[in-house]
């Protein structure tokens, strides 16, 4: 799809920030990757999958590398646990 954009509104991805994992706790899928835009603005695109017996829940959460640390924990502790998934 980058090649259909503007120069300007394309995302690039540099490198896992976390490689794939599972997570016994939450009984889910996790990894996330590093991009940059065209001003070399860093993001992380961090997915988790959670396995339930019900199917699979994708959620994915965009931060900027600065606050995702506290933002994957809010997630992990107040998002997660209020959907009844983890």
């Amino acid at each position: 799809m980058n090649e259909e954009l503007d120069e300007s509104n394309r995302l690039y991805v540099e490198d896992w920030d976390v490689a794939p994992f599972y997570d016994d706790k939450m009984h889910s899928l996790a990894w996330s990757l590093l991009a940059h835009d065209a001003t070399e603005a860093k993001l992380i695109n961090y997915n988790v999958r959670v396995l339930s017996r019900q199917g699979v829940v994708s959620a994915v959460l965009v931060s900027d590398p600065e606050y995702l640390a506290a933002d994957r924990q809010t997630m992990e502790d107040k998002v997660m646990p209020a959907s009844d998934l983890a």
